[in-house]
């Protein structure tokens, strides 16, 4: 499974000093901001559950997906932020709130499910403050339920949750001795942390990454303890490569995808599908029937493309929404099907990408050629390019020149 960890979008408290902060505070003007320019990054991820605290402002950071993409999340107590519901200055002087009813949940947040833990005296009902000891042991119980229940499937479960809970809970995650709390550092507002959990390992593939906000627009991680002074909205000023300018497609791909790694076979097989549909036309007018071609080619699944018959080729070559070229259609499905055969040999695609000893593009096209179909040198360079096993070629003024994603 993959699991993506997000802080939420800046707070009324996050720029407020201490003694200005309030119980269940709504989200900043920034944080708006922030919670729509993480919508893209969410859907890049294509997450199958999606879970969420229950405080206002992790509502409100995920509010912006819910309404563009339809799709529903789960509130789950377990991620509320370290200390509960509480009023108050201090340790000392908190005192316990009820937290959001059911109703007022169901009210704001129509696309939020929740489970019966949610009544009308409110989600946190006024208990004490919570130790660290209590929330060390609530990340142990939110490693354990994600790891019992997700652990040996394919899912990408994402949790949008607080700072302070995300230290203990990514230091249980990997296993660091001691609270997480003392030895990891803060998380950004909105920033993405991203494991890979297999029966065997689990990785840590991605860290506090914030790369879908403006530079000015990053806070929870600088030396100061609140933002000072309004937030004024701009452009995204960041330099991108060249092609990139055209439309915010392109930007979003750029920022989000390309060079990534990506370790479902499915994912694997839309990308390089969508590289073959490149060949003689431009990579925007791909990316913008990408949605068409997922629901053409149903999600992508491996098995699926690769039982298509004479009957799907006729449905896909009278789609509209997709490039009608049966070349290329012919081409996704025997593709789909060698992959089929790599799996049942080598267990993923991705395991057998990851075992190849090859190092020049020449040697690249060579091994795919043999059992691929429609692999001209420029489609596999993209292709390997674009998830990571090539190196990536940003212009040098890019802000990601130099970082250099690559599989291994």
């Amino acid at each position: 499974m993959e699991l993506y960890i997000i802080r939420h979008a800046e707070s009324e408290n996050n720029a407020r000093p201490q003694e200005e902060r309030t119980d269940d505070p709504t989200l900043s003007a920034l944080g708006y901001r922030q919670a729509e320019y993480l919508v893209n990054r969410i859907r890049h991820i294509r997450p199958t559950r999606i879970f969420v605290s229950p405080f206002l402002r992790t509502l409100e950071t995920i509010a912006p997906y819910i309404r563009e993409t339809g799709q529903s999340v789960e509130a789950w107590i377990d991620l509320h932020e370290q200390g509960g519901v509480q009023a108050g200055a201090g340790n000392a002087d908190y005192e316990g709130r009820p937290g959001m009813k059911r109703s007022e949940i169901e009210h704001g947040f129509p696309g939020v499910r929740l489970d019966d833990g949610f009544d009308e005296e409110g989600w946190w009902k006024c208990r004490p403050w919570e130790d660290y000891e209590s929330a060390q042991a609530r990340a142990e119980r939110v490693n354990r339920r994600i790891h019992e229940d997700f652990g040996l499937t394919g899912e990408r479960v994402v949790l949008v949750t607080h700072g302070a809970f995300m230290r203990f809970l990514v230091g249980v995650i990997l296993d660091t001795p001691g609270m997480g709390q003392d030895r990891i550092y803060w998380f950004a507002n909105t920033s993405v942390t991203r494991f890979i959990i297999t029966p065997t390992y689990t990785q840590l593939a991605l860290m506090n990454c914030a790369r879908h906000l403006p530079e000015a627009w990053i806070t929870g991680v600088d030396i100061h303890p609140y933002r000072t002074g309004e937030f004024t909205e701009g452009a995204d000023e960041r330099r991108r490569c060249a092609w990139t300018r055209k439309d915010p497609v392109l930007a979003a791909y750029h920022d989000d995808e390309y060079g990534f790694p990506l370790t479902r076979d499915e994912d694997l097989l839309e990308r390089l599908v969508l590289e073959i549909n490149q060949a003689g036309l431009s990579w925007l007018t791909v990316l913008k029937k990408r949605k068409a071609l997922r629901e053409a080619f149903d999600g992508f699944d491996v098995d699926r493309v690769a039982a298509y018959d004479d009957e799907d080729r006729s449905r896909l070559l009278g789609d509209a929404g997709i490039i009608r070229n049966r070349l290329k259609i012919d081409a996704a499905i025997h593709n789909a099907r060698v992959i089929q055969e790599i799996r049942r040999d080598h267990g993923s695609f991705v395991a057998w990408l990851n075992g190849q000893t090859c190092v020049s593009l020449d040697e690249w096209v060579a091994v795919f050629r043999k059992t691929f179909r429609f692999m001209g040198p420029e489609i596999v360079g993209e292709f390997l390019m674009s998830t990571g096993y090539l190196p990536i070629r940003h212009d040098p003024e890019c802000f990601l020149a130099g970082e250099g994603h690559r599989v291994g």
